[in-house]
């Protein structure tokens, strides 16, 4: 009865007869009629390997393992034409944590059909990176490739590859599968990284404007709700962000002169859509890979000019202002911040002049605020005493709290008593100009 050792059936049996003398504390007299049976006279070969087996199986579940592995083996040797006994002790030697000698076994067979050859190679694989065998590893991965096998199967193959620094069998891998069918985005860039590192630039080339393209119509699909099929990512690839690769596509495409191309096809767009901030986004990344520092600066006002109505927007295009010198563009947004929103205006000046203590820009924030006309309203006078507060608490600019101080002390009487209760300590009413 070929197959009975390793049969569901006869493992199912054993399993219960186990069970049953265990539950009548008679384990040891079931293996002891097994090792009587073996050595009966006149048993058939099938039979011994019936009762090797049952040994074994017994061995095994009392934690006795290298005794199991023995008899297992002394099985193999009686029947050396049984392929089911060697599967099995590989499975075995595996369990007990032995893949080299699991391997060494499994590298005894011969695989009867294309399928078999897979999974064996499968398990190879399993075992060859359990040993760090690198070798083994690589011929498993070869031949898993030239299988019968899917493209997020060909592609976990090519990490495998990368992690081994096996980088061109990787590249090969990967093209075919590419071949084969649209690859998600991430083995694409993977794909990419590998022909550059080969100087296949025309190859990376290509293979940029393709995951360029696939990019954009994930974000076509996202913006719908819909779910595109090249933007997913194959289950063993590590992350990476759309816009991490977008980024390394540019490069690629700056170092082959095809980026203006791009930059130009963008820029068309954007004027049969100049309220799309995608767009402007991506442009704002190709010209900054191109180093069109100009333009760059042009698109982030731009968006930043979208977003006035709102006291964050606001407030961030004057900063942004202030960044690139264009200080009366600062004043101005500042200045009608604090007639759209006091409070706001107030924390979040409070929060610059902190952060940015000891640095350039808090001079310049301190040069502006300085310029704003606190006497035109009520409102901007009433918060006018935390921002002398903040700036005397900056180093670098504590001279001019004094200086606002006399100022709004002389131009606004009405605000005198509200300043000597916030400034007690300072006694800065005792100026000499305000004084004499």
């Amino acid at each position: 009865m070929p197959g009975i050792v390793y049969s569901p059936t006869a493992t199912a049996m054993l399993a219960i007869l186990r069970r049953k003398f265990e539950s009548s504390n008679r384990r040891n007299d079931l293996r002891s009629h097994f090792e009587r049976q073996l050595k009966a006279d006149g048993i058939t070969d099938e039979e011994r390997l019936l009762w090797q087996h049952s040994i074994a199986f017994l061995l095994w579940h009392d934690e006795n393992h290298q005794a199991a592995l023995a008899m297992l083996g002394d099985a193999i040797k009686q029947a050396p034409q049984r392929r089911d006994l060697r599967l099995g002790l590989v499975r075995q030697y595996e369990l007990a944590k032995e893949p080299a000698r699991a391997l060494e076994l499994l590298d005894t067979l011969t695989a009867d059909n294309p399928a078999e050859q897979s999974a064996f190679e499968g398990t190879a694989l399993r075992l060859a990176t359990a040993t760090k065998d690198s070798g083994r590893i690589k011929t498993a991965l070869k031949r898993l490739s030239e299988g019968p096998v899917s493209n997020g199967e060909l592609v976990s193959f090519a990490e495998k590859m990368i992690e081994l620094e096996l980088s061109h069998e990787a590249e090969s891998i990967l093209s075919k599968a590419f071949e084969a069918g649209p690859l998600p985005n991430v083995p694409l860039h993977m794909l990419m990284e590998v022909q550059l590192s080969h100087g296949k630039n025309d190859e990376a080339t290509k293979t940029a404007l393709r995951l360029l393209g696939q990019l954009e119509t994930a974000d076509a699909a996202a913006v719908v709700g819909q779910s595109s099929p090249a933007s997913q990512q194959s289950p063993a690839s590590q992350p990476r962000s759309p816009t991490e690769m977008r980024l390394s596509c540019y490069r690629v495409l700056l170092n082959a002169g095809k980026l203006q191309s791009v930059i130009e096809s963008h820029e068309a767009q954007l004027k049969a859509l100049p309220r799309s901030e995608t767009l402007i986004n991506r442009l704002i990344s190709l010209h900054t890979a191109a180093g069109n520092h100009p333009r760059v600066v042009e698109l982030g006002l731009e968006l930043l000019k979208r977003n006035v109505d709102k006291p964050a927007g606001r407030y961030d295009l004057a900063m942004k202002y202030l960044e690139l010198g264009k200080f009366d563009d600062a004043l101005e947004n500042l200045t009608i911040l604090v007639d759209l929103d006091a409070d706001y205006f107030a924390s979040r000046c409070r929060a610059s002049l902190h952060n940015l203590s000891g640095r350039k820009e808090v001079d310049d924030l301190a040069l502006v605020l300085e310029k704003i006309d606190w006497g035109f309203s009520n409102k901007r006078l009433a918060v006018l005493p935390s921002m002398i507060d903040q700036i005397r608490r900056c180093p670098s600019i504590a001279d001019k709290g004094p200086q606002l101080f006399v100022k709004t002390w002389k131009d606004h009487p009405e605000r005198r008593i509200d300043l000597l209760q916030r400034f007690a300590e300072d006694q800065w009413w005792q100026h000499a100009e305000i004084r004499g």
